[in-house]
């Protein structure tokens, strides 16, 4: 140890500053210069822990999901303000449209040293990046840019690898749809700037943009479910160009499901002018052919102009102008307005509405709503034209649904009219109040409309029926036939065909619908090369049906059918 001595001796006071023991006295001007250097030093250490505490606030911000910075100018999903926008559920609450934060690749082209070298690098690291597109989002944009979206964490860390600097990412508010194509052409998608821009999207835009929600929709997930496959499937195996259906609630108007394809990823929307994002549901407009015979025969019935057992002559084909109108499997022979029916005579059906006259056909094809836009929420559902001029010839045509085109929504509403007792159907793809029953006035007696459903369970069940392969066992399937050449260039294709089946259950007391439409199918050898309604689309709605039925609590009942033998008797 260093004695005392030696550090006086070492260590040299001033004589001013020295005490009488000869200890150093500490005077006010080094007091000050030890104050000041104490202040400084907590200065320096507040600083850092303001600077420290900073840092710590905004990692614990970043971390928390529930505020939303939206990406600067030049993003390609960037929402308006920091309410999200309100979810899209079915009729069970499951939900259809959502809202994610997700994360989206940034580039500062101030900060960047080469723009090109860092795309090839980021190209390299993200397998599937598309670097065209994010050269057209950079030299379209000002300083910022959003090259990339949608990033998973590994993707994110491939990026912070890298090293380039210049690179960010931004938290985006993104519009999500979990279900992908099924509900496309009902849900749409929104834009760029968050907003609607097709289907109830665009309906209802500014109710889910003000966050007001969530939006329940009459669909019913599972049904969507079994009618975007089975379409699909009939598609396919019939080598279609397409194909269109619904399901509908013939009480109340709800549309339980709508499907048409082709379809759509509202997830990523690209052109949108293609024909994958047509509804042809309720924006087609068709001749949808022998389905229309339904109206005929309602009509002509709900007149009192005839019975069921009442008889037209069907033995030779009825010459119209320059042209003939014949039937497919002719019978040659009087037939009932029963067999009429069944057999899906057009020179029959002609007859019957010759009886009726063109004004009478008009007005009742105009209480069914068939030339109106329907009050359904979707944007570009169309009007039908009316028939211009309407004489005897047209009146004979659009007995047998050539002539008139509809959308295939009118004829599914304007089939469930007459099926459920006689009133007016609206449909709506919004839930219902339980109080809402969705029927307007009566356009048939329940009489009539009994004696349809009668008729629509015979030709499915009948051996001269066309529906035959729509029946379902114990699920009492009714329906009927539909197939029309398709019109282009002012004339008929002869083999461009549009082939459909309306179906409907339990016929004896009716609460669901299902009308398919496909477009141009091919005949297969398993059907002898028919590409008719009754070998293609009625099939797809007998397997819809059978999908359904359990999920929708209609109960199989396998004892005898009253129905379909009061129509055997002609019972009225």
């Amino acid at each position: 140890m260093i004695a005392r001595e030696e550090i006086r001796r070492r260590v040299h006071v001033p004589a001013d500053m020295a005490g009488a023991n000869g200890q150093p006295v500490i005077t006010g001007r080094v007091n000050h210069a030890i104050e000041l250097g104490r202040n400084r030093i907590i200065i320096v250490a507040g600083l850092f822990l303001l600077i420290f505490g900073a840092i710590a606030g905004r990692i614990v911000d970043l971390s928390l999901p529930g505020e939303v910075e939206f990406a600067r100018d030049g993003g390609m999903h960037r929402a308006l303000g920091t309410i999200p926008r309100a979810e899209i559920t079915d009729r069970n609450g499951q939900v259809i449209a959502t809202n994610l934060i997700v994360a989206a690749l940034e580039l500062d082209k101030r900060e960047v040293p080469d723009v090109a070298a860092a795309l090839d690098r980021i190209v390299n690291a993200l397998p599937g990046f598309d670097r065209h597109r994010a050269e057209r989002v950079i030299n379209h944009s000002g300083r910022y840019a959003v090259i990339a979206d949608r990033l998973s964490p590994w993707q994110q860390q491939q990026i912070n690898e890298l090293g380039i600097p210049g690179l960010r990412f931004q938290r985006q508010l993104e519009r999500i749809y979990p279900s992908k194509e099924l509900f496309s052409h009902v849900v749409g998608y929104t834009g760029d700037d968050y907003r609607g821009l097709s289907g109830v999207e665009k309906s209802y835009d500014d109710l889910l943009a003000a966050g007001e929600g969530p939006l329940r929709l009459s669909l019913d997930l599972r049904v969507q479910h079994a009618l975007h496959d089975e379409l699909r499937n009939s598609m396919a195996y019939f080598s279609a160009v397409a194909a269109s259906g619904v399901v509908l609630d013939v009480r109340n108007g709800e549309v339980l499901g709508l499907v048409s394809l082709p379809d759509f990823d509202p997830n990523h929307v690209q052109d949108p002018d293609q024909k994958r994002y047509f509804n042809q549901v309720t924006s087609g407009l068709y001749e949808l052919g022998s389905t229309f015979k339904i109206f005929t025969t309602g009509m002509t019935l709900d007149a009192g102009l005839a019975a069921l057992d009442d008889i037209y002559d069907a033995t030779d084909p009825i010459r119209v102008s320059r042209f003939w109108i014949r039937d497919y499997h002719p019978e040659r022979r009087p037939l009932s307005v029963t067999e009429i029916f069944l057999h899906s005579s057009n020179i029959g059906s002609a007859k019957m509405a010759m009886q009726v006259g063109a004004r009478g056909q008009r007005e009742f094809l105009s209480r069914l709503g068939m030339f109106e836009r329907l009050p359904i929420e979707l944007p570009g559902a169309m009007v039908p034209p009316v028939p211009q001029p309407w004489g005897d010839a047209k009146t004979m045509t659009v007995a047998y649904g050539h002539g008139i085109a509809v959308s295939p929504l009118h004829l599914a509403t304007g089939v469930a009219s007459l099926v459920n007792g006689g009133r007016r159907v609206y449909p709506t793809i919004l839930q219902r109040l339980a109080d809402d029953d969705g029927l307007g006035e009566r356009v048939i007696s329940e009489a009539t409309s009994l004696n349809l459903r009668r008729l629509l369970r015979l030709a499915v069940t009948s051996k001269d029926g066309t529906g035959s392969r729509a029946d379902v066992p114990g699920y009492s399937v009714g329906g009927k036939t539909g197939t029309a050449n398709k019109a282009a260039g002012g004339r008929y294709a002869k083999n461009a065909k549009l082939s459909s089946f309306v179906g409907i259950f339990p016929a004896e007391a009716p609460r669901y619908l299902v009308f398919v439409v496909l477009d141009e199918p091919q005949g297969r050898p398993e059907t002898y090369n028919y590409a008719t309604g009754g070998w293609t689309a009625a099939p797809a709605v007998g397997a819809v049906i059978s999908r359904i039925a359990p999920i929708l609590g209609v109960r199989p009942r396998f004892d005898d059918d009253p129905l379909q033998l009061a129509a055997m008797r002609g019972v009225e």
